[in-house]
């Protein structure tokens, strides 16, 4: 992956916020030294980081399914196709377990086309 535009950035906080509502603010827009930045936070939580069995539950209770096409057997890619929604960075430092419930932090969601959707549908 490669990084993202600024409209790729806001679209990963809106399909962000369709996991886990809120979870993200906008606090500003910043112009320095000729770069542009988006200035995000996220709120801080009494947490533990979420174990494998723990997300695996949770996105494949959502719809999820894993997409597999190396050796690991832990995936931090996933892709719901009637969503057509794929979730990558999945992992255990980037869920969080609070409170009872599962908080993606830093994971990267998307909306695949082409090629791409046509390799995540395979799975």
């Amino acid at each position: 992956m490669r990084p993202g535009t600024p409209a790729q950035y806001f679209s990963r906080l809106i399909l962000l916020d369709a996991l886990h509502p809120d979870i993200n603010r906008l606090e500003g827009l910043a112009h320095l030294d000729g770069h542009f930045s988006i200035i995000t936070s996220q709120s801080w939580y009494a947490a533990r980081n979420a174990t494998w069995a723990e997300i695996s539950r949770w996105l494949r209770n959502l719809g999820f399914r894993p997409v597999r096409d190396d050796i690991y057997d832990d995936p931090t890619r996933w892709y719901h196709a009637e969503q057509n929604l794929a979730l990558f960075d999945v992992g255990e430092s980037n869920v969080l377990y609070s409170e009872g419930q599962l908080v993606p932090i830093d994971i990267i969601p998307m909306r695949p086309h082409g090629l791409l959707r046509e390799a995540l549908e395979r799975f």
